[in-house]
C-alpha cells in the first residue's frame, strides 16, 4: 500500500511541477499557449522553439547533468533551468558546457536570472605539514615541499 501511495504522490508532484513550469514559462516568454510538460526525473520539462525548460523540484545542486541530458535527448539547442534553490552553483557548473544554459529563480510569477556563484575557497593547508611527513613516507611516497 505504501508503494501505491508513493507512486500517487510522485505523480501528483510531477503534475504540479508541470503546471508551475508551464505558467512560469508562458508568462516569462509572453506566450498565450505553452505545450504540455513531460515528466523529468527531478521535476518537469517542456520544449519551446528549440529551448528545453526544466523545473527542478528541490535543490538544484545535482541537477546540471540530468537537465543537460534531458535537453539533449529532446534535441534542444538551449536550456532554461528553473530552480528555487542552489541556482548560483548550477549557473557556475553550466558555464562549462557547449549548450547555452540559463538558470532562473521563480519569484512569484516571474523568472529572475541567477548569477553564477564564485568557486569555493580551497581548504586551508594543515598548519604543520611536517606532522604528515611520516605518514606520507610510510605510504611509500616522497614528500615535496613547495
Amino acid at each position: 500500500m505504501d508503494e501505491i501511495d508513493n507512486d500517487a504522490e510522485a505523480a501528483r508532484r510531477a503534475a504540479l511541477c508541470g503546471l508551475q513550469l508551464r505558467a512560469l514559462v508562458r508568462d516569462h516568454l509572453g506566450l498565450t499557449d505553452v505545450p504540455d510538460s513531460q515528466p523529468f526525473g527531478l521535476g518537469a520539462g517542456l520544449v519551446i522553439d528549440g529551448t528545453a525548460w526544466v523545473l527542478v523540484d528541490g535543490a538544484a545542486t545535482a541537477a546540471c547533468g540530468p537537465s543537460l541530458a534531458w535537453a539533449l535527448r529532446q534535441g534542444a539547442r538551449a536550456l532554461g533551468v528553473v530552480a528555487s534553490s542552489d541556482g548560483a552553483t548550477l549557473t557556475r557548473q553550466a558555464a562549462y558546457f557547449d549548450l547555452p544554459v540559463s538558470v532562473w529563480r521563480p519569484v512569484e510569477r516571474d523568472l529572475v536570472g541567477v548569477e553564477a556563484a564564485p568557486l569555493p575557497s580551497p581548504p586551508a593547508l594543515p598548519s604543520r605539514p611536517e606532522e604528515l611527513r611520516s605518514l606520507i613516507v610510510e605510504a611509500g611516497a616522497e614528500p615535496v615541499v613547495e
